[in-house]
């Protein structure tokens, strides 16, 4: 039923001459494609495929002579004049035979000879370990030097105490002292403190 409501709409648009419509260039292309196809032989020259007008394709002999694609929206928006000038430096091929046309090197046996030649170890996926932090060797994600510990603390600014020496200076002086000595604020010398705990 819906294909049928399509179908009818796409009639009367053409009844009534409106002709700028998808629908209508795809018919056209195709009609054209048909044509054309029909004055190479109708199937493909090497193999004789005739069954699908989409598994034909045309190919160009020689590439440096081609000026444009024979494909169905090129055929729609061109006269049938201008396409026979291209389609003279055309054959008719199915899709596999177009293929095989294009890559001549792909056989099986070609492929078969080209694996048997080349080393196994070429073929094999490599195993790669993952990186190792330079500073304590425990693994890093790739195109990391460091892992998270060792790269804050080599981005630290300030050298840190030990603990005892941290301790017994609070002992003696406030945290402000302290604070003025690192070149830190009060508040680091807390997280300080608290990271070491």
């Amino acid at each position: 039923m819906f294909f049928f409501i399509i179908d009818s709409i796409f009639i009367i648009k053409i009844i009534m001459g409106i002709t700028n419509t998808y629908e209508y260039k795809k018919l056209r292309g195709l009609k054209q494609k048909l044509e054309l196809i029909n004055k190479k032989g109708g199937c493909c020259m090497i193999c004789g495929y005739a069954n699908n007008l989409a598994a034909l394709e045309f190919h160009h002999r020689d590439p440096s002579q081609k000026e444009y694609q024979l494909g169905v929206r090129k055929i729609s928006n061109s006269s049938i004049i201008d396409l026979m000038v291209e389609l003279d430096k055309c054959d008719l091929l199915c899709s596999n035979c177009h293929k095989e046309t294009h890559y001549k090197d792909l056989e099986f046996s070609k492929v078969e000879l080209l694996i048997e030649s080349v080393d196994n170890s070429v073929l094999e996926i490599k195993k790669y370990e993952k990186p190792k932090c330079i500073d304590c060797k425990c693994e890093v994600n790739y195109g990391s030097e460091r892992c998270t510990n060792c790269n804050n603390f080599h981005k630290r600014k300030v050298v840190r105490p030990c603990l005892g020496d941290l301790i017994n200076e609070l002992k003696i002086h406030s945290q402000e002292w302290c604070a003025k000595k690192y070149g830190v604020s009060r508040s680091t010398i807390k997280r300080w403190l608290k990271k070491y705990n």
